[in-house]
């Protein structure tokens, strides 16, 4: 399995774990924690999850720091749409 999938596996498992009271919150998940959970190196998770975005599968926030949650269709490839938050 490649990084990238296990990148967008764990982005995919955090998404999934929220609920609205967080999202009212304004809770989502750095590089720094994805990599922290993963024991990878935070650049090239960040590399990976701005690639997931550009590819529209994950959604990504504007200014420092930036937050990331899989896209709501991030699990199914076809269709999927992401944007900024």
């Amino acid at each position: 399995m490649r990084r990238i999938e296990i990148v967008l596996g764990e982005l995919e498992r955090l998404t999934r774990g929220l609920c609205l009271a967080d999202l009212a919150q304004e809770t989502a998940f750095t590089a720094e924690a994805i990599g922290f959970n993963l024991g990878l190196a935070r650049n090239s998770v960040s590399k990976d999850l701005n690639q997931l975005w550009n590819d529209g599968l994950a959604i990504k926030s504007r200014g420092r720091p930036v937050y990331f949650l899989a896209s709501p269709g991030a699990g199914n490839v076809a269709g999927t749409s992401a944007g900024r938050v």
